[in-house]
């Protein structure tokens, strides 16, 4: 396979998630369904994040230029061998979220956008291994924060909505600082 190919390949870590977060909405009147398509997904991410950490095994770094903009203005993604470790990380994790939610035997309690949330939040976090500047950084970790809120006060119970609340002020205030380091550098 030509390098060229190997490089356009940067950004399946972030397409396959995203897919299987809009195929399981749409399968979320049929838990079944929806559950196969959330974990076809995660090995889908598995296989893919194990086929790049092949391509990075000898030291070689792959970048994208998204639409050959120039690096100031483009989205940069690079994976080396370390981002390709955490991106293989992540699919084992997903696969493993995955089969773990299947032993759940009430389907009911999950509600239909657990998978779909699970997979941008599964986005959002291969976006920050593979993004190649600190901006793009930021937007791929408030993509993860906004996920993990939503799933974390998924159910409603009076415990998980003071964790949300202490968990979104302990956020705005990392992240706030995030942006001033960034605003600084």
């Amino acid at each position: 396979m030509s390098a060229e190919i190997a490089h356009l390949w940067l950004v399946t870590p972030l397409l396959i998630p995203l897919g299987s977060a809009v195929l399981a909405l749409g399968g979320g009147r049929w838990p079944r369904i929806q559950r196969g398509l959330s974990l076809a997904g995660a090995v889908a991410l598995l296989a893919v994040n194990l086929w790049l950490f092949t391509r990075v095994l000898d030291g070689r770094i792959l970048t994208l230029q998204v639409g050959d903009w120039p690096a100031p203005f483009g989205i940069t993604l690079v994976v080396d061998l370390l981002s390709a470790s955490l991106l293989v990380t992540v699919g084992v994790v997903g696969v493993c979220v995955n089969l773990f939610s299947l032993t759940d035997p009430e389907v009911q309690r999950e509600g239909f956008t657990f998978h779909p949330l699970f997979h941008l939040q599964l986005m959002g976090v291969c976006g920050i291994f593979v993004t190649g500047d600190l901006f793009n950084f930021y937007v791929w970790l408030e993509l993860t924060l906004v996920a993990s809120f939503v799933l974390l006060v998924m159910g409603g119970r009076r415990g998980q909505i003071r964790s949300a609340v202490q968990y979104l002020a302990l956020n705005l205030l990392s992240c706030t600082l995030f942006l001033c380091a960034i605003a600084i550098l």
